[in-house]
């Protein structure tokens, strides 16, 4: 008779380590409960001011190739340079022109405001020389007389072109597309 192979016996569970008579055993105690999880901040409100006219392009326009920060401050430096440069000197459009061709292509709110700021410094310019040329010849067929009318007349223009400049810096630095009030938009 054959007889046929045993399937080998259940393996009995092991018992849990019992303690030893007479030893310590440490009292563990139960697991904290997990912290809860931290409540999700809520998003911030939505920007409220100043936004640019639907004509003009978005600060964001070309994302990624500057950042905020350094296209407002090349923004502000094309309306302040010119300003430390003399107002309508040549030296004064040079400035806002460096300022402009750093993020012209970078920076839509640059190339806005260091065009608006070369417009504001090319119209300067023509007025200062037609205007000169004018007060000149004012000067001499009256003797020196007109002078007590246009001396005046052109301090009052400088503060004007002043204000203008630092409205325009302070513009830009929020990130605002700021327009001259008086512009003659030579480049477009």
């Amino acid at each position: 008779m054959t007889e046929t192979p045993k399937s080998p016996a259940p393996r009995a569970k092991k018992k849990a380590a019992e303690p030893i008579p007479g030893m310590i055993t440490p009292i563990v105690p139960p697991a904290p409960p997990a912290p809860p999880a931290p409540p999700t901040p809520p998003s911030p409100p939505a920007p409220t001011g100043v936004t640019a006219p639907a004509a003009l392009p978005q600060a964001d326009a070309a994302p990624g190739l500057m950042l905020e920060s350094t296209a407002r401050s090349l923004s502000m430096w094309t309306h302040l340079g010119p300003l430390l440069g003399g107002l309508v000197s040549v030296p004064g459009i040079l400035a806002a022109l460096v300022f402009w061709m750093i993020g012209k292509d970078k920076s839509a709110l640059v190339d806005h405001n260091g065009k608006e700021s070369m417009n504001f410094q090319l119209s300067l310019l023509i007025v200062g020389l037609g205007g000169g040329a004018v007060a000149t010849v004012l000067a001499i067929v009256t003797l020196g007389f007109a002078l007590i009318l246009i001396v005046p007349a052109v301090l009052v223009a400088l503060v004007f072109v002043i204000v203008w400049q630092i409205q325009g810096a302070i513009a830009a630095n929020n990130g605002q597309y700021y327009r001259y009030p008086w512009n003659w938009r030579l480049i477009s």
